[in-house]
């Protein structure tokens, strides 16, 4: 399952929040982690384009799920993992936009 408290982390977390405020509209009743899941997931992916980190997910190889990022549209770079779902590669592939951001 999605674990979106603790996916983004740093200034990750901290510029993410910053961009729900100015840019998502939620219904006061309604908070980030009372989203579901897979919509917690594509507003990070969302984020992530906005601040030119590109997270593709995709099975093309038949082993699995791969996921590919691209920092600046610069060449995309495969995940040597492959996963069982397309879930487990998001997970992994928002994880390792959130390492290369705060390593910024």
């Amino acid at each position: 399952m999605f674990k979106s408290k603790t996916i983004l982390t740093g200034k990750a977390k901290i510029d993410f929040e910053k961009w729900m405020q100015d840019k998502i509209i939620l219904h006061p009743d309604i908070n980030f982690n009372s989203i579901a899941d897979q919509f917690q997931a594509t507003l990070i992916i969302e984020w992530l384009d906005s601040v030119f980190i590109v997270l593709t997910i995709n099975n093309t190889y038949y082993d699995g799920f791969h996921f590919y990022w691209e920092i600046n549209m610069a060449k995309p770079l495969r995940s040597d993992h492959s996963f069982e779902t397309r879930e487990q590669a998001t997970i992994s592939a928002i994880e390792k936009a959130n390492e290369i951001y705060n390593s910024k």
